[in-house]
């Protein structure tokens, strides 16, 4: 009967850890909650930030010789993110391996904050194909494979951020054929859809860096693809006015003024459109008047009045009685 007790009651000792452990798992799970930051942070963040806690060596240096490491688990599955390949040579590969990368990692730091065993972050330079380490270790780094480190590594996919020499001149033609959807029928669909188009377009010619570099670049571009033309006429005056000076140089700014100018301009746009067509209508329904008349002299004929036709008779016997 005591081996009994003892058993039962280290079961409900082992019950309610458990039910404490999931407890506090299920309030780290409630308060996850990933930030969400601008695509050039997004990108570039990784990169060019200081070191951050994750790998084991960092976890080291963080804690202290006393501290209690958490289990670090190599895992595979469907389940459990993939680390991206390298196998590149061009700016544009390199920035999307470092798109892929970082949402490689955002999924790894999510599982670690959620659970109590920490997934290891494979580092950038096991995520590079074998032939393509040693080209870019030979012939670009100029160091031998084992010398190189995660800094730079780091270093080397960061050059892609420079911008090419022609980068202006193709942004400048490629935002020629940017403009608002007109026929989405709401305000944030229009603005949505612009924005996607307009960031599509600097990231595809590496200039994602204007948008802080060059707010003003910006806000003009964004302001000659609005469409109705009425409605670029209007913000364009409301712009050139003092108190639209400060939202040239802030793209965030111009942004937050330019959507609730948006919906109210499509408030009126519907009703204008409709009393537009029902005023072309009413002209395509209107009957003629008048019959035709053959100018004998022009070799044309025309659609006049009666009245008309009755002038045209009077100078057609003047003409007989001065010949």
């Amino acid at each position: 009967m005591t081996e009994q007790r003892l058993q039962i009651e280290e079961h409900v000792r082992l019950l309610k850890a458990a039910e404490a452990a999931m407890g506090e798992q299920g309030q780290r799970l409630d308060s996850l909650a990933e930030a969400v930051r601008p695509h050039v942070e997004a990108r570039w963040g990784l990169f060019a930030g200081s070191k951050r806690s994750g790998s084991v060596g960092e976890e080291h240096e963080v804690c202290g010789p006393s501290a209690r490491y958490p289990m670090v688990t190599l895992a595979t599955g469907a389940n459990m993110p993939v680390p991206p390949l390298y196998r590149g040579s061009s700016k544009q590969e390199k920035r999307d391996f470092m798109d892929s990368y970082m949402v490689y990692k955002r999924r790894v730091d999510a599982l670690n904050q959620g659970t109590q065993t920490q997934v290891f972050v494979m580092p950038i330079g096991a995520c590079i194909e074998q032939s393509t380490l040693v080209r870019i270790c030979r012939f670009e780094l100029f160091k031998p494979e084992a010398t190189v480190t995660e800094e730079d590594w780091k270093r080397y996919f960061l050059d892609a951020r420079n911008a090419d020499f022609t980068a202006y001149k193709q942004l400048d033609v490629a935002m020629r054929g940017l403009t608002v959807d007109v026929q989405l029928q709401d305000a944030e669909s229009r603005m949505s859809r612009l924005l996607a188009n307009f960031y599509s377009t600097v990231d595809g010619v590496n200039m994602e860096s204007i948008i802080h570099e060059d707010p003003k670049r910006v806000v003009g571009y964004l302001v000659n693809s609005l469409r109705p033309t009425a409605f670029r006429s209007t913000i364009q005056d409301s712009l050139e006015r003092p108190a639209g000076k400060p939202l040239k140089k802030n793209v965030s700014m111009f942004l937050r003024w330019l959507r609730p100018q948006l919906e109210e301009f499509m408030k009126y746009e519907t009703h204008i459109l409709a009393a537009q067509q029902g005023v072309s209508n009413a002209v395509s329904q209107q009957p003629q008047k008048g019959n035709p008349v053959v100018d004998i002299e022009a070799n044309r004929v025309s659609s006049a009045p009666t009245d008309s036709i009755k002038v045209l008779g009077r100078r057609q016997i003047r003409r007989e009685l001065l010949a």
